[in-house]
Parts: structure tokens; sequence; C-alpha cells
């Protein structure tokens, strides 16, 4: 916590190096001295020409490399109940005591809860913790950077397939012609896509989906590279399923759309990235929640229960007893679980990115496990399981 002048940086002037030497006793001249900008965002500002940063308000510090700002605290001293009104703030919310039904907090900060929450909402554009446990409710932590990244890694893998494709029916395409066969390259298209890349059109929707609820939220600049995205992905679905790969007069047509494609779509990623950040969860117990973050979710206590977990990046169960029973987690990082699933043979349902992996100290009947397109279904009790990308 700082107060409004407080200083937060001092930029040090750089100094050259001196000459070392080789094995051999002769002089190395040091690299050139590297110079850095300190940058102060919102709530700090540069003095003494860029050499200080201060704080323009009291608040929390936040430095991001050269990058510093000061948050505001909005600090709400016992329970947080809806009767007396909801809070939006532009900064971190700090509740002293417990978040109560019907209640909604939304911060462009941190949010810390000292105790529990309990049928409410919890949405902030950076971390969020709560001590306790966490009943009934729906956390978003990342504000719209979850969907960034979600958006982000959809795009990387719906290019990285249709690449393939392209690639593939050029080698079909070869194979045909040198068996003497002419077939038009719309009819092996369609081939490929019935026998092999079968879950592109799916891929394909499902970016689809993505990038309208995104469109919903924003204007401008951002929002005329997504329609233009939005515009061609609809031409890659309308090729790719029924009769649309007989459309397809030549590679070069595939080749063209796939250019488009891979343009329109790094632009956009471009700008994705710059609102991209991470956030975490941490809690110590959850029970018929959604939990989702633009970083990692880490539940430090007893477990979680009948839950939907999302997370871009990893997700952690490592409490006593450290349970996840019950309900779906979808990750983008590494799954670690002390005891997933019951022996009652509970539903519980893992996924994973094919580079991820998930680990448990005893893995339950009842429990599916995807990572990648690679699916394990367990039917017996296992200990020490792990599972390592998609083997």
């Amino acid at each position: 916590m700082v107060e409004e002048g407080d200083d937060l940086a001092i930029k040090i002037p750089s100094q050259p190096g001196k000459p070392g030497q080789d094995v051999y006793g002769k002089s190395i001249a040091p690299p050139p001295a590297k110079d850095i900008s300190l940058i102060a965002c919102k709530g700090a500002k540069l003095v003494e020409d860029g050499t200080k940063v201060v704080a323009e308000i009291s608040g929390r510090v936040e430095v991001n490399n050269n990058r510093i700002s000061v948050f505001p605290i909005y600090l709400v001293e016992g329970d947080a109940a809806a009767q007396e009104g909801h809070i939006k703030f532009n900064g971190d919310v700090i509740v002293k005591g417990n978040v109560l039904d019907g209640m909604k907090i939304k911060a462009k900060g941190n949010i810390e809860v000292t105790g529990f929450a309990a049928n409410s909402e919890l949405t902030a554009d950076k971390n969020i913790t709560v001590h306790k446990s966490l009943v009934g409710c729906t956390v978003k932590a990342g504000g719209n950077a979850l969907l960034y990244r979600q958006i982000k890694n959809q795009l990387q893998g719906m290019l990285e397939q249709i690449l393939e494709l392209v690639t593939a029916l050029k080698q079909f395409k070869k194979t045909t012609q040198k068996s003497g066969k002419e077939v038009k390259d719309g009819a092996l298209l369609k081939l490929l896509l019935e026998k092999k890349f079968t879950g592109i059109p799916s891929l394909i929707t499902s970016s689809l989906k993505l990038l309208n609820k995104i469109s919903l939220e924003f204007e401008g600049d951002f929002n005329k590279k997504l329609e233009e995205t939005i515009v061609i992905v609809k031409s890659w679905q309308r090729k790719t399923v029924g009769l649309g790969p007989l459309e397809i007069n030549s590679i070069g047509d595939l080749e063209y759309m796939l250019r488009s494609l891979n343009t329109s779509s790094q632009k956009l990623l471009k700008l994705l990235n710059e609102g991209s950040e991470d956030a975490y969860i941490t809690c110590g117990y959850v029970q018929n929640c959604v939990l989702e973050a633009s970083g990692g979710i880490n539940i430090t206590g007893k477990g979680c229960y009948n839950s939907q977990l999302v997370s871009v990046g990893s997700v952690e169960i490592m409490g006593i007893p450290g349970v996840f029973r019950g309900g779906s987690i979808t990750a983008m990082g590494n799954v670690k679980i002390r005891e997933l699933g019951s022996d009652a043979e509970t539903k519980s349902f893992i996924q994973v990115n094919k580079e991820s992996v998930v680990m448990a100290d005893v893995v339950y009947p009842g429990t599916t496990i995807k990572s990648g397109p690679y699916i394990k279904k367990i039917t017996e009790k296992e200990y020490n399981y792990k599972l390592y990308g998609s083997t």
C-alpha cells in the first residue's frame, strides 16, 4: 500500500562494463550498456525528466517489467450484501468479511475476500482470492482476457489444422495423378474432410461461436478486425461442410483462402495479445461453482465438488485431501490433483491440450480424461496416475 506522492521507482543511469579476458588472456570488450525507460501507467506519473515514478493516488502498486501502476482500493470492512448495492470499482476490492447471496462484485483490479462467498458473482480483470469457500458462485478472473486467450488458442489451432489439410490435399493430388486418375480438387478435399480431417468443421464452428461472443462486447477498430476475421471463417465453414468442398475449383483457391485467414487472424491475434494478461483464482474450497481464469486456478483446501473449472493456465487442487469430484476441468496447462473422482464412480471430466500433463495421486473409475484427440476412460482405481500429452 502506498500513499499519494510516494516514490515508486528511480532510474539509475547505466554504467559501461569493464573489459574481460578469454581463456587465452585476450581482452574481451563488454557489450554496450543498455538503457531503459520508466513507463508510468494508471495512478502513477513521471517526474524529474523521466527518471522517477511517483504515486498519483493511494493504493496498491503493480510493476510489470518497466510499467508501473497504482490501483485504488475499495475496502468493505464487514460483509458485502446485495441489499447494500452491488460493487463496480475501477481498482481493487477487498472484503474483510463474507460475500453474501445475490451479491455482484466487478473490479478492474484484484478482488480479495477474507471470508467465504456464497451464491454470488465475482469478476475481476486481475486476480481473485477467496480465503475460505466458494459455494454456488460464478467467478471470472482476467476480465475479457479470458476470452482473448481462448480465441487466440482457438484461432491458432484452426490455422494449424487447415494448413495440414492443404498440405495433405497437395500430396493426395500428386498420388492420384501418378496413378493416372483425374479427380477434381474439390472432390479430393471432400474425401479428406470425411476420412482424415473430420474435426475441422466442428473446430471452425466453435471458433465462430467464440468470435461472435466477443464481437458483442467491443466497438471501434478492434471490432472491425474481428468482423473481417468472422467473414473469412464463415467462408471456410461453407467450404468444409456438405457439398461445399465441391465448390473449390483448385488448390490455388484454397491457398488464397488460407492466406486471407492467416493475414486476418495474425492482425487480430496481435490486438488480442495486447489485451491479454494472466489472472489467477485462489480459494480454499469450491462447491457448485463456475470458475474461469485467464491464468491458473489453485484450490488450497479440501477440494472442489460438482463444479466447472476453465483455465487458460494450469489447475492445482493439492490441499488436504485435495479432491476433485463431479463436474469438469478444461485447462490449457497442466492439471494436478490429489484425489480425482470417487469410489461411487462420480462422473468427473478433465480436458487438456495435447502438450499438457494430468497428474493425480489417486484416480477413480467414472473419470474421463481427454488430452488433445486422445480420450482415456478410467475403469479401475489407479495410484500415482500421470497422462503425458496425447499418449
